[in-house]
């Protein structure tokens, strides 16, 4: 298809909502098993007529909190990810927190982005 047909809404599909609480992951192995056949191209039947289809994933769209879900972004209210500290939500009514030992200080994430960009690439990226 060439490109300037590609961005036409005509040729756009919407194949499945994952409504907000869905276990994405579930969706999606539905979704690869299926998409993997139509990579390869598929004869079906449209308007009577017999056509070749070949389909791949182009945009996901998802509201900010499901596509931090999607992402493993943490958010507001978020077991941990706070900028400041490193506490579990169980754990925020806890006055015995040893406050120092959970913070996070300029000095110790330095240290840790250091040791992140010196480790190889493939590492890295898992």
């Amino acid at each position: 298809m060439p490109t300037h047909q590609r961005k036409l809404l005509k040729n756009h599909f919407v194949l499945e909502f994952v409504p907000f609480g869905g276990n994405f992951n579930e969706f999606m192995l539905l979704f690869i098993s299926e998409m993997k056949e139509f990579k390869q191209g598929k004869l079906m039947e449209v308007n009577g007529q017999d056509a070749w289809m070949i389909a791949g994933l182009s945009v996901v769209t998802a509201d900010l909190l499901q596509g931090n879900n999607m992402c493993d972004v943490l958010r507001h209210n978020a077991n941990k990810g706070c900028r400041t500290c490193t506490v579990s939500r169980e754990s925020l009514t806890n006055f015995s927190q040893n406050v120092p030992a959970i913070s996070r200080y300029h000095h110790i994430t330095d240290d840790q982005f250091k040791e992140i960009f010196n480790e190889p690439a493939t590492i890295r990226q898992r």
